[in-house]
């Protein structure tokens, strides 16, 4: 959903968003921007952070993410909050034009999507924060489906802009 909202793949491959940040009137920049347009933004004050702490229970093979958001400054929109689990390590075929057949069958696939514990634009969590605004708690739980690897999965928080969909912070941690 997220993808063909902002239609990155049909921009074509090697091409993505940083912080979904109009760059030179594009959300969407080639991959050798964004070590450029990274580095323009890392020092950048600190709008607002999420703290995380994800319990694994394995006797019921489920996750529970304790996020806490608090606001460091004051922001004239109103704030999403999404949340979804990854996984790395999963060998699948990929496309590669350098391979036998121009696929590699044994391709690591590392991020990727597995569920989301919000809808793919998540849910508003408040509207024009200041920093005096109280911490802002969420917890979400999730039963990890069989090929769903503890081991090697995340959870992934983000907060955005709801007005321009440019995103403030983000946190990720493993579940286990």
């Amino acid at each position: 959903d997220i993808d063909d909202f902002f239609g990155v793949s049909a921009a074509g491959l090697l091409k993505g968003m940083v912080n979904r940040l109009l760059i030179q009137g594009s959300r969407i920049i080639p991959y050798q921007s964004w070590g450029a347009e990274i580095g323009n933004i890392i020092n950048a004050p600190m709008e607002a952070w999420i703290g995380m702490n994800n319990i694994y229970d394995a006797a019921q093979n489920k996750v529970t993410t304790n996020l806490k958001i608090d606001f460091e400054t004051a922001i004239n929109d109103e704030i999403k909050l999404c949340v979804f689990l990854v996984q790395d390590s999963i060998i699948s075929p990929q496309k590669d034009l350098d391979s036998p057949g121009g696929k590699n069958l044994n391709y690591v696939h590392m991020h990727m999507l597995r569920k989301g514990l919000t809808s793919a634009f998540g849910e508003t969590i408040i509207s024009n924060p200041t920093a005096s605004t109280p911490e802002i708690s969420k917890t979400y739980s999730l039963v990890l489906t069989q090929d769903q690897v503890p081991e090697n999965c995340k959870i992934i928080a983000y907060i955005y802009k709801a007005s321009n969909y440019e995103v403030i912070q983000a946190q990720e941690k493993h579940i286990k």
